[in-house]
């Protein structure tokens, strides 16, 4: 999966959601059907760690409002 800029998606990495205005962290990628039935989802996208929600759903499809890469966690 990658974000809107291109990069590839990889876990812990910081990003920002509604439109900007949220710091998230990536939790978990969910591309696989199996990976959509564990989580009990109809479409891939990702689990973000995010205050004040905790753990959200951002679907890949989402169109007008795309999860935006910050930075990678460092190694």
């Amino acid at each position: 999966m990658r974000y809107a800029s291109g990069e590839l998606v990889e876990l812990g990495d910081c990003v920002l959601l509604e439109q900007g205005r949220t710091k998230g962290v990536v939790q978990a990628i969910i591309e696989t059907p199996e990976q959509m039935a564990e989580w009990g989802l109809d479409e891939p996208g990702l689990l973000l760690a995010s205050e004040p929600f905790g753990l959200v759903f951002w679907p890949e499809s989402e169109p007008y409002d795309p999860v935006i890469f910050v930075s990678r966690q460092a190694t």
